[in-house]
């Protein structure tokens, strides 16, 4: 399940980047979010089926063959689609592998104007569809190497960031901070009502990312997402203080929609952009392991430094976060996925910025 979930990350971003035309690549690589929210939600959902803990009919309940079971029912319906439907690789596969006729398949799949299948692969020649071959994606010893260890490090900071957001710790003790200290079947609903509600308030924003990413750069969404999260664990922090849990909780849902409005759903359409396959699959596993670490120690850290510390320490990593971004990352919006993977290099990110500002004004 790891690994699956794993190549799940890194995979499908590229995939839609690739497969996608510029003009709508930026909406269509934060569906993965909405369709992550959903199934979220549905998780959360069958929840409420599950006995609580006092009940007889938790000893004998069957309800684990149907969480067990429905995954295996989405994987049968994704398989399907694969074998009947997405029946090619993305363009840019073929084309850096250089299968002329793959290519062209694939790309007559997906726009039908022959002609402008030839503009689409940058063909000058209208006489010809061919297409010439491009380097294949780096080895690791270039990914580490001057000039391209540069974006690898922005990608591999911004999937730490993503993780010390705080929205791990939400998720893997949002039981303990919505049942408010209750105890029995009164504090397992009000956990699985608050749980619910973060789930909805994820659906709704991702909704809202795909919005946003039609008009806004993906620097602009991150750093406005940093900023705001910044707020409310501020806020956070105060009620945990002051003993207020219904603002807590409202505070929670809150921070729940802006991390998946901005943060959770452009990081992985931002480093698709800028990173390989490599550098993507690193982004990964550095995200994962981050996830790991909250998950066994983030119940530490409550203990150690108490709900109040916690807000509060997560508020410092995210003033931390927002001058990372504002300083050293760069603006992909209006770039073609060429430009994007050759921001970072030293020769041509003034120019680039350049553009940018002027096609943004």
């Amino acid at each position: 399940m790891g690994v699956c979930i794993g190549c799940y990350f890194t995979v499908v971003p590229l995939f839609i980047t690739e497969l996608s035309p510029k003009s709508i690549a930026g909406p269509l690589g934060v569906v993965t979010q909405f369709l992550r929210m959903i199934a979220i939600l549905i998780a959360v959902s069958i929840g409420f089926m599950v006995p609580y803990a006092s009940d007889e009919e938790a000893k004998t309940t069957q309800i684990w063959r149907y969480i067990f079971g429905l995954p295996i029912l989405f994987s049968m319906i994704q398989l399907a689609l694969f074998m009947i439907i997405f029946t090619h690789d993305t363009p840019t596969f073929y084309e850096l592998t250089n299968q002329q006729e793959m290519y062209q398949k694939a790309m007559s799949r997906l726009y039908k104007n022959q002609k402008f299948v030839a503009v689409m692969a940058s063909l000058l020649d209208e006489q010809t569809v061919n297409i010439a071959p491009k380097k294949v994606d780096l080895g690791w010893g270039e990914l580490f190497s001057y000039p391209n260890r540069k974006p690898l490090i922005v990608g591999l900071l911004l999937g730490t960031f993503h993780q010390t957001t705080g929205i791990m710790f939400i998720t893997f003790f949002s039981n303990d901070i919505f049942s408010a200290g209750q105890t029995g079947p009164s504090g397992e609903f009000s956990a699985r009502v608050g749980t619910f509600g973060t789930g909805i308030a994820g659906v709704l924003a991702a909704i809202a990312a795909f919005m946003f990413a039609r008009q806004y750069g993906r620097k602009t969404i991150l750093l406005i997402g940093e900023i705001v999260m910044c707020l409310l664990l501020a806020f956070l922090t105060h009620c945990a203080m002051t003993n207020q849990q219904t603002y807590t909780i409202v505070g929670i849902v809150m921070f729940v929609f802006v991390f998946n409005a901005t943060f959770g759903a452009i990081l992985w359409l931002y480093v698709s952009e800028i990173l390989g396959a490599k550098g993507i699959s690193l982004t990964a596993f550095i995200n994962l392991s981050f996830t790991v670490i909250i998950g066994c120690g983030g119940n530490l850290l409550f203990k150690l430094l108490s709900d109040s510390g916690t807000y509060f320490f997560l508020f410092l990593m995210q003033i931390v976060c927002i001058y990372f971004i504002y300083v050293y990352v760069i603006e992909t919006l209006g770039h073609s996925k060429d430009e994007c993977k050759k921001l970072y290099f030293p020769e041509e990110p003034k120019e680039l910025k350049a553009k940018l500002e002027l096609s943004v004004l």
